[in-house]
């Protein structure tokens, strides 16, 4: 944290009549909040406001604990306020019929809020700048609900966001780090101004009660999370005094303990903005540097933060983004709807008690252990139930205190495997997961007493246990607790083949025709703009890159070491031939593929497989370049030995090759709304003197370049699976590298278990 600066008191300031209205939202706090501070700079007088909408609060499916954090919140907002002489008010209406009226009557000159970035927050707000503007309001709004403005990471990358966590951090690098907080508002800042304290505050603008918002008392369960910017300060102070745990975190791990509400979590407090992100990032810059610890930036509690700050920026230009159809980003996968089996799942009542009681603690509590979320969210789409994460995203809204819109469907998009990460082999066991996180089955027995009385030999499958041992726990299955509503192994089974085929019609397809890619201004069918591409600095690595690299996070960090949720080594097969996408991106002017021996013709990569290449066409199998091989003509041929990975980028016509673990049997690859062979002209061909002279260059530096490229080898690591999926190939633009960069590379190819 910078140090405190000299702060000049009211009388200091130049006099400027005027009132401001800060209007709260999301930001519920006075530490770094940048547009009220901004907006006392030049205000007589001030107002902060909280505008609660009665139809929406009356027909909102929120959950009463998320309702009850927030009137927690408003209410210690209130609080914080007196202390300088001033109240929260809180208005009933909607903002576009409230504000106009309030800049009349309170003589308003300025409205200050904390920008928002998403797409319903940003046409609102749009909306209510234009009736600010009209009314000769100055409209003030400042970035503070995430570590970055997400317009200005778009803006470095095209306008468009970026659909890898490895793009999004290699864009982030190029912002530096997070602006300090903004200082939290003191007696001094609004010393001398007017705050128009009414003496019916209370009957005017006080804050309603859970009973005034319908809820019945009886039915409100005991509180978990005490909401409010004091409680967030004071946790995130608690949190950082374990110095070594955080400075050692890695991810969140399960345990029965672990499994409660966490005594220390700060989730709520970033999603109501109690707690200022930009706050909590630089205390814990702040401690690793006393601690002189770092962790793996995606796994360490500064990663968790940018992992928020991913979703966000995703989110932001993409009013779809909580939808499947129309989503340009989202996999359109044809999931069941059945109401009946949701309604089992959202009320705990599948007959899994790891997945029942994870859903029970969600419904009376508000919150759960980020891994038991990955559990009942898998369980809901792609492992047993196969129905749509939207339906899955609306309960989690409806309950999690810390569903913010854009983390809450980039999650649920994620864990469905519908666009982001795609390995949807992994599936999680509603037994063994279980069984193993909580062996005694405490925590079942916690939130589901009926089953308390359950060996824990049977607690976990309760519909196995003996008839008698049923009867001396009182509880019969399939009466006084449900039979499982799916045969797990079954349903989880059929429903990797439904997602195996939908990801074989991807790679048929080439990928647009599903997998939608941001929306460009460049033709689908328009070339690429080729861009440098360095071989032996992107396709090639020492073995301290290859550690470094493998060191990052992948898109869906693992969960825990279940053997169950890390399957063995997967076969690839690629089906058909045709160019590969790497080529087009490296520009041979054509390409097709031909038996599985590639050839390429042109000025481009001469030399695509292992053989000898002449003139610029190369036959064989295999990657010149990448493999061993001599190839003549122009373009790069016969750059080192070794590496075999590069073929899971897409090369063509490369078989039987062991690629990291993997057997690769057959490769091809697809343009949009092609099968088969593809043929693609790019550039026009060089004259055959021009042909003639780079063949003559590239003879007398064969040699010379062989000889480097040995030493290189004895540096060069395989190439893995997931250091690939987070390659980029700068420079090129079209939809196909936007397939590309925007899913894994595996979106691409078949897998079956070995």
């Amino acid at each position: 944290m910078p140090k405190r600066k000299h702060r000049s008191s009211r009388r200091d300031r130049e006099e400027k009549p005027g009132c401001l209205v800060h209007w709260f939202r999301k930001g519920l706090r006075l530490h770094d909040n940048p547009a009220l501070k901004e907006g006392l700079k030049s205000a007589s007088g001030f107002r902060c406001i909280y505008i609660l909408d009665p139809w929406f609060a009356g027909s909102c499916s929120k959950g009463v604990n998320r309702w009850r954090f927030l009137l927690e919140c408003l209410e210690d907002l209130d609080s914080s306020l007196r202390k300088l002489n001033s109240r929260l008010f809180l208005i009933r209406g909607q903002p576009a019929d409230v504000l106009p009226r309030l800049f009349k009557e309170w003589k308003v000159t300025q409205l200050s809020f904390e920008e928002d970035s998403e797409p319903f927050g940003r046409t609102r707000d749009k909306a209510i700048s234009t009736l600010a503007q009209e009314a000769g309001v100055k409209v003030i709004s400042k970035v503070s609900h995430t570590l970055y403005d997400p317009q200005e990471i778009l803006a470095l990358n095209n306008n468009e966001p970026p659909l890898t966590y490895k793009r999004f951090q290699d864009i982030i690098s190029l912002m530096g780090i997070p602006i300090y907080p903004a200082e939290a508002l003191e007696a001094e800042d609004v010393e001398g101004l007017d705050t128009f304290i009414d003496p019916n505050h209370e009957d005017k603008y006080g804050i309603p009660t859970l009973e005034e918002l319908g809820f019945d008392p009886e039915d409100v369960p005991p509180p978990m999370w005490i909401g409010g910017e004091t409680e967030a300060k004071q946790r995130l102070d608690r949190h950082l005094e374990r110095k070594a745990w955080v400075a050692n975190f890695e991810r969140p791990r399960m345990s029965p303990a672990s499994l409660m509400a966490s005594p220390a979590g700060l989730s709520p407090y970033l999603r109501f903005g109690c707690l200022s992100p930009r706050t909590f990032y630089w205390k814990l810059t702040e401690l690793y540097q006393k601690v002189r610890k770092t962790t793996n930036t995606p796994l360490s509690l500064h990663g968790q933060l940018l992992w928020r700050e991913f979703f966000f920026t995703v989110a932001c230009n993409n009013r779809q983004f909580d939808h499947m159809v129309d989503n340009p980003i989202c996999i359109q996968i044809p999931w069941d709807k059945n109401t009946a089996l949701l309604n089992k799942w959202a009320n705990g009542e599948t007959g899994y008690p790891w997945i029942d009681a994870i859903m029970t603690q969600l419904r009376l509590e508000g919150w759960i252990h980020p891994l038991a979320r990955h559990a009942v969210a898998c369980f809901l789409t792609r492992g047993d139930l196969w129905i749509s994460w939207e339906e899955g995203m609306k309960v989690f809204d409806e309950y999690l205190l810390d569903a913010d819109w854009s983390v809450n469907a980039g999650n649920w998009i994620w864990l469905s495997c519908s666009s982001f990460y795609q390995q949807f082999f992994h599936c999680y066991c509603p037994v063994k997961f279980g069984r193993r996180t909580d062996p005694n089955g405490d925590y079942v027995r916690k939130y589901l007493p009926f089953l308390k009385n359950f060996p824990s030999k049977y607690i976990f499958e309760p519909w196995t246990a003996p008839i008698e041992v049923q009867e001396k726990a009182k509880c019969i299955i399939g009466k006084d607790y449900p039979l499982p509503i799916v045969d797990h192994a079954e349903a989880s089974h059929r429903n990797i083949e439904r997602m195996r085929k939908v990801y074989n019609n991807l790679s048929r397809r080439g990928g647009p025709g599903i997998l939608g890619s941001v929306p460009s201004s460049q033709a689908a069918s328009a070339p690429p703009q080729l861009g440098k591409f360095n071989m032996s600095s992107k396709l090639m690595m020492t073995k301290q890159q290859h550690q470094q690299q493998t060191q990052e996070t992948p898109m869906a960090p693992p969960a825990g070491n279940d053997s169950d949720l890390m399957p063995r080594p997967a076969k690839m097969r690629f089906m058909g031939t045709g160019m590969s996408h790497m080529q087009m991106l490296l520009g041979g002017n054509t390409s097709t593929g031909i038996g599985g021996t590639g050839v390429v013709v042109g000025p481009g990569v001469s030399g695509v497989g292992a053989g000898v290449g002449v003139g610029g066409v190369s036959l064989g199998a295999g990657v010149s370049g990448i493999g061993p091989g001599v190839g003549v003509g122009p373009g790069v041929s016969g750059i080192g030995a070794g590496v075999s990975g590069i073929v899971s980028v897409g090369v063509p016509c490369v078989r039987g090759v062991e690629v990291s673990g993997i057997n690769v049997t057959d490769v091809t690859s697809h343009l949009p709304g092609s099968s088969g062979t593809n043929v693609l002209s790019y550039q026009p061909s060089l004259d055959m003197q021009q042909q003639h002279q780079r063949q003559q260059q590239q003879q007398q530096h064969q040699q010379q370049h062989q000889q480097q490229q040995q030493q290189l080898s004895q540096q060069i690591m395989p190439v893995d699976m997931a250091t690939l999926s987070q390659m980029d190939v700068p420079g090129t633009s079209g939809s196909l590298l936007k397939e590309l960069e925007g899913t894994n590379w595996q979106t691409h190819w078949q897998f079956t278990n070995q």
